[in-house]
């Protein structure tokens, strides 16, 4: 993970955070790699609501985008700081 600057603390625990920039140069490069330029999607049809953790929950409880955000806004630490 040092190629992508990702720290291996960030992979030790389920609320771990991944720079943006690392990830988005880890899939870039995944891409490339395996000659397979819409790897992105492919793994975005893999995934389920649960790739959201926590947020999952506020996402199936609401029926529009803004009151998910809205409800995790006062309870999860990072958006807060943000």
């Amino acid at each position: 993970m040092g190629r992508f600057a990702i720290p291996p603390e960030a992979l030790a625990s389920e609320d771990g955070l991944i720079p943006i920039t690392s990830h988005d140069l880890m899939l870039d490069t995944v891409a490339r790699e395996l000659r397979c330029p819409d790897f992105g999607l492919r793994l975005a049809c893999a995934q389920d609501l649960s790739i959201l953790g926590r947020l999952a929950l506020a996402v199936q409880a609401s029926s529009t985008v803004s009151e998910a955000l809205a409800a995790r806004r006062g309870s999860c630490s990072y958006t807060a700081r943000y």
